[in-house]
């Protein structure tokens, strides 16, 4: 991959989980569309989401916990 289509991804990426979080889940198939079903997450470096399912609920989570 080269540095215009790291940087785009990375754009993307960003975007689409804004989107996610501040919408309460809003667009979440958009934003698991950049994740393989075997996908491993890591957040903050400590906990680990494995599979796109679990990584699919931590964003989820994530927008519900902004929500409170």
């Amino acid at each position: 991959m080269n540095e215009t289509a790291m940087i785009e991804l990375a754009l993307a990426y960003s975007r689409r989980l804004d989107h996610c979080t501040t919408s309460g889940g809003g667009g979440i198939d958009e934003l698991m569309t950049l994740f393989t079903d075997d996908a491993t997450r890591i957040v903050d470096g400590q906990m680990v989401q494995r599979g796109a399912d679990e990584i699919r609920a931590g964003f989820l989570r994530r927008g519900q916990l902004r929500d409170q």
